[in-house]
């Protein structure tokens, strides 16, 4: 009995089952058109954030996470590159009393840039192969250009005058006129105890200045498959970045230093005179950096998507490498002839015209100075969008950038003394405006 009892239950099981078996299956269905596929919870998925929910929705926010595997994005820059020029261009400025961030200004070192910066990504929907990203970044070329005419009373503020315009060399009080450069005279005591330069005494300046810069990098990064919680998306990625910064500034000066006209100084003494003498130079510098930084990098980005058409994304990136700087210092200095004035009340020695090597800020080496040197340098990029979903496979968006390279070789960092050039650093930020297509 028992028996026949079981065969009636297993004939009818499988009788059931093959009328299941038969039966046409019941697809769920499909999410709304132009909506991705999401996560249901946490986690990460071979080919991205997989796990289907109905209508596409992810059940923390409400936001899709994308699942393309291509995407390009192409972005309008306005950055603002942090720079300055030698303080010895800005001494002989500031001494003749004038407001030099204005005129300054005229040069690009310190104004806001265009320029462009686009990626491509490419992420394998086999889980098992990273994605591949590659892009760049150039800001366009920095021209620009400062005339200006000074006239100061170097008696007044000796501390002013650049190096270069004061007589030297100057021993025991006295200059040695042999071999002398500049024209001002010196603020040192001669043999009797009276100083030269006195405050009736004019220098005429006239500077006129050109600059330029170069700014682009490129970078290859191999990017993870994304993890996913809810609407936030996060991908790491490692790579490799380069970054050159090219800067020159070019500087002529036109330098007439004059004392005025006998009885024409409250100080005159018999044993001071003033006798409307006039000593004239001339002076050309060159100042060129180049900076190569050549290093690997990780980091990360991020989607937060917060609802199906609003998305908060961004990126945090950090290269450690090396820079590889040029630096070449140059100048001339032409003396036109004259007669130096040895001391106050001392004899007039003639000083035949003459062209010396070193400008207003350059040294004084024959040929200039060129210098090739490495340094450990480290480059933060950070970056934060909020973007607009406009169509289920473009999005616009607008963010914030900020990048910051050390251990750079900047212009206004040298020094016409030789060996007392500082490192300096690249510092920029600024907007974007952007595209991305999805796929």
């Amino acid at each position: 009995m028992r028996c026949k009892l079981v065969l009636v239950v297993t004939v009818v099981l499988l009788d059931v089952g093959l009328t299941l078996a038969q039966a046409p299956a019941q697809a769920p269905p499909p999410p709304p058109a132009g909506l991705p596929v999401t996560d249901g919870g946490g986690g990460c998925a071979g080919g991205g954030c997989a796990g289907a929910l109905s209508g596409g929705l992810a059940p923390d926010h409400g936001g899709p996470v994308p699942q393309d595997t291509l995407r390009v994005s192409a972005e309008y820059l306005l950055w603002t590159v942090r720079g300055n020029v030698p303080a010895d261009l800005r001494s002989v400025l500031t001494g003749g009393g004038i407001d030099t961030g204005t005129l300054l200004n005229s040069l690009p070192l310190e104004t806001w840039r265009s320029g462009v910066r686009a990626f491509v990504s490419y992420t394998p929907a086999d889980g098992f192969w990273p994605g591949i990203e590659v892009g760049g970044f150039w800001l366009e070329n920095a021209h620009g250009s400062f005339d200006a005419t000074l006239i100061s009373h170097p008696g007044q503020n000796p501390a002013s005058v650049p190096s270069a315009l004061l007589l030297q060399p100057v021993v025991g009080g006295v200059i040695v006129v042999p071999g002398s450069r500049g024209i001002v005279d010196s603020p040192i005591p001669g043999p009797d105890g009276q100083v030269d330069l006195d405050a009736s005494d004019t220098l005429t300046s006239h500077l006129h200045g050109t600059s330029q810069r170069k700014l682009w990098g490129l970078e290859a990064n191999l990017r993870s498959h994304g993890c996913c919680f809810g609407g936030l998306r996060l991908d790491g990625l490692v790579g490799f970045r380069y970054l050159t910064l090219r800067e020159k500034l070019k500087v002529q000066g036109d330098f007439i230093f004059a004392e005025p006209p006998a009885g024409g100084d409250p100080d005159e003494t018999p044993d001071n005179p003033e006798d409307g003498h006039t000593n004239t130079m001339h002076t050309f510098d060159s100042i060129s950096t180049r900076n190569n930084f050549y290093g690997g990098q990780i980091g990360a980005s991020f989607e937060a998507w917060l609802c199906d058409c609003l998305v908060i994304s961004g990126f945090a990136k950090v290269a450690l490498g090396g820079n590889w700087e040029q630096v070449s210092l140059s100048g001339t200095t032409t003396l036109d002839p004259t007669t130096i004035e040895t001391n106050a009340g001392g004899p007039f020695i003639p000083r035949a015209g003459t062209v010396l090597p070193g400008g207003l800020f350059t040294p004084a080496v024959p040929g200039g100075i060129v210098t090739h040197t490495t340094h450990l340098s480290v480059m933060p990029d950070l970056n934060i969008n909020v973007g607009y979903q406009v169509t289920p496979n473009l999005q616009a968006y607008v963010g914030y950038n900020y990048l910051y390279l050390n251990n750079v070789a900047r212009i206004g960092d040298q020094s016409a003394v030789v060996g007392t050039s500082h490192q300096g650093h690249l510092n920029l930020h600024g907007v974007d405006f952007g595209l991305q297509f999805r796929y």
